[in-house]
């Protein structure tokens, strides 16, 4: 390998080997792995340990992912109770003002109505007192 200074290129010669011929057919390629007993058994629990071990994951996330959805729901629920208690709290505190202001202005209409009869009194009694009787 030699080093360019003059572009900072570097310049591989790649030789061929001729020694190494790929095979003439490919039908090797097809044949079963030879493999002893020990060796499938090995494979067969390591696999099982896997299988084992990845639904163990699934089931602890599976667990997680419940327990999560259940604080949720129960913090979600409580969370709604309270707003709902003071909702109610506010809604009888309005009907409360709502009925106190109704007695206000029934109040005052009687208080009109009684000094408007009054007055029509008045004027009913100063109307008859000036007529003459007969």
């Amino acid at each position: 390998m030699e080093k360019n200074n003059n572009n900072n290129v570097f310049e591989v010669d790649f030789k061929k080997n001729d020694n190494a011929k790929p095979p003439k057919s490919v039908e090797h390629l097809f044949d079963p792995v030879q493999c002893d007993e020990w060796t499938e058994l090995k494979r067969e629990e390591q696999g099982s340990r896997v299988h084992d071990l990845k639904m163990n994951l699934v089931s602890e996330k599976a667990g997680e992912d419940y327990q999560h959805s259940k604080d949720v729901t129960h913090s979600t629920a409580a969370k709604d109770k309270e707003e709902t208690k003071e909702k109610k709290k506010e809604f009888l505190e309005n009907l409360d003002q709502a009925e106190n202001n109704r007695e206000e202005y029934l109040n005052e209409r009687k208080e009109k109505a009684a000094a408007f009869n009054n007055r029509a009194k008045e004027i009913h009694d100063k109307l008859k007192a000036q007529q003459p009787t007969n």
